[in-house]
């Protein structure tokens, strides 16, 4: 006959085993970050990409580690001035099944520890921008096809007629970068919130959706680049079509029907009050 413990006892044992689980699903299986031995800034691997077990994170500063584990944009950190200054190479390895929710609380949980992180959030009122539909001048159609969830951008990908790749049948935002001043963005099953934090990623200042459209929409838009950070890693194409492209405001007014509108926008700030700028030994 199989013995059976107290009811107090399995429910403690339980707990222990959930907070066990959740202890483990916080942490990587290893880690190591250093000071940069140098090399390209190009983050790869993780939840979502091709080596979803792993990450590299070379030559990166500690705010662009904080901006990926927070998912905050720039304006929302504010820290001393070494943060965007000093360079740090970070690799771990991932547990099996790791969410993207879950990784982001281990690439927390790992800054914290090894530079000694201490942070707290404030609700400040920032210069930014609503993004507003223009009355009778919308361009903007709703996504008629289900492409479902998609996967991964299929390698090498074919240039169409007009120099460009032709993007992957996935939902989402596909940037290519026509040389260094002109950029076009295809947008697939997209809302107006996941555009505006688009465009806010690009101008690095806040904006919100006050469109008050709901659904989802299929468009492309082409807009010179100066001025705007684009990110890393996109794809370099080289068109001979496209001349002298408008400025992004300009591209949302004459390509999509859309415009944006200065206002004060309600932002909450995550503050470092501390960090050393020597991480611990791995």
């Amino acid at each position: 006959m199989r013995k059976r413990f107290p009811r107090r006892i399995r429910q403690t044992a339980a707990v222990l085993a959930c907070a066990a689980c959740l202890a483990h699903a916080q942490a990587f299986d290893a880690a190591s970050v250093k000071p940069t031995a140098g090399g390209r800034p190009d983050p790869t691997g993780g939840p979502g990409t091709q080596d979803p077990g792993r990450i590299h994170y070379p030559n990166l500063s500690l705010q662009y580690l904080l901006q990926i584990a927070y998912e905050v944009p720039s304006f929302q950190l504010s820290g001393p001035d070494w943060l965007d200054a000093e360079r740090f190479d970070v690799d771990a390895v991932l547990p099996a099944e790791t969410t993207a929710p879950q990784f982001h609380v281990m690439l927390q949980n790992l800054l914290v520890d090894r530079f000694r992180l201490k942070l707290h959030r404030e609700n400040h009122q920032l210069s930014g921008y609503a993004l507003l539909a223009q009355p009778g001048a919308m361009k903007l159609k709703e996504s008629v096809e289900d492409l479902g969830p998609g996967d991964s951008a299929p390698l090498p990908l074919q240039p169409g007629k007009d120099g460009f790749f032709v993007p992957p049948r996935r939902p989402g935002v596909f940037l290519q970068l026509a040389g260094m001043t002109a950029a076009r963005e295809t947008f697939r099953q997209t809302t107006m919130r996941e555009l505006a934090e688009s465009v806010q990623g690009q101008i690095l200042r806040p904006v919100t959706d006050a469109t008050g459209l709901s659904g989802k929409y299929d468009f492309t838009l082409t807009f010179a680049t100066e001025g705007l950070f684009m990110g890393r890693g996109r794809l370099p194409v080289n068109p001979a079509t496209l001349e002298n492209p408008p400025d992004l405001l300009h591209a949302l007014r004459s390509e999509l029907g859309l415009r944006l509108e200065p206002r004060k926008i309600p932002v909450e700030i995550l503050v470092i009050d501390h960090a050393e700028k020597v991480p611990t030994r791995n």
